[in-house]
């Protein structure tokens, strides 16, 4: 079962929460769920069980788009507003979606084997066309590369995180609807920590 949460952050939380970057970000909605991972699991391929992505952004309010295998925990938690959701079991049977996503795009370096960004939106969209098909479950059409932006911030222990991030958006297809489901879940591509991999989706009726 998954449950879909929208958090919404009103002015006086975001003074309250001290929200100023993406760790900021990442810790507050991190709070909203009990961990359940050992320490090995945690530096490990382990996921978390979650995965959100930011919808609105001005000086007055943030909102954001929680995916999670379990409901959030905020009994005794004071952080804004959030409205939680079962997803429908027939929600991923659909032949097509309209789409929108936050994804960080990188390659290995062939020689270094050390990971690195995808540069351009011609790039961005090849490889995502490509990785979809093979990894993903799905083949698109209509895509559009609508931001691109690369985030600085020091994390839990004060190291400088850099992560690229890119917006798509498009129409996908389902060729394999076990590894889209697996998608859907669990995440696309890297960053999950840090507000990347959500497939937001819209139904296509045919």
């Amino acid at each position: 079962m998954l449950f879909l949460s929208q958090l919404t952050l009103g002015y006086k939380d975001l003074q309250v929460l001290k929200i100023s970057d993406e760790y900021s970000i990442h810790r507050v909605i991190y709070s909203l769920f009990e961990d359940y991972r050992s320490n090995a699991e945690k530096t490990s391929s382990v996921k978390s069980g979650f995965l959100y992505a930011e919808q609105k952004s001005n000086s007055i309010e943030r909102r954001f788009l929680i995916l999670s295998d379990r409901a959030p925990n905020i009994r005794n938690e004071k952080i804004g507003t959030v409205i939680t959701k079962k997803i429908p079991e027939n929600f991923l049977k659909f032949s097509q979606y309209r789409f929108r996503l936050l994804v960080n795009p990188t390659i290995r370096d062939k020689n270094t084997g050390k990971l690195k960004p995808v540069i351009g939106e011609t790039n961005i969209s090849v490889w995502f066309a490509e990785k979809s098909v093979s990894s993903w479950g799905f083949a698109t059409s209509d895509l559009n590369v609508t931001s691109i932006e690369v985030l600085n911030f020091k994390g839990k222990n004060g190291n400088l995180l850099t992560i690229s991030r890119a917006e798509i958006e498009g129409t996908l297809t389902v060729t394999n609807f076990e590894l889209f489901a697996s998608s859907f879940a669990h995440g696309i591509g890297r960053a999950h920590a840090f507000g990347c991999g959500l497939l937001q989706l819209v139904p296509i009726y045919q």
